[in-house]
């Protein structure tokens, strides 16, 4: 395993609904983090595929995982929804 490149942990669900309680599971997200020294995202299956469908390698997958962290990150909740550039 590269040391270089954060672990990642992916919880699926099947959609991202409101009423869910965003501002625990951004405190959850973070307390994993520090914990575990991995990044946690939370995606429901249609950020998925976008992520998968965007990303041609697994470098890419990584980088778009973590572009998508960040903005999770900087807006401290974990509903978003990212729009990629295409980046050749």
């Amino acid at each position: 395993m590269n040391n270089n490149v954060p672990k990642h942990c992916i919880v699926l669900i099947s959609e991202m609904r409101h009423e869910l309680d965003w501002d625990k599971l951004y405190q959850d997200i973070m307390k994993f983090g520090a914990e575990n020294l991995g990044l946690l995202h939370i995606l429901d299956l249609t950020e998925l595929f976008k992520l998968l469908f965007l990303s041609k390698t697994p470098e890419a997958f990584n980088r778009r995982l973590l572009d998508r962290w960040n903005i999770v990150y900087e807006n401290n909740t974990p509903l978003v929804r990212v729009k990629f550039m295409d980046s050749k």
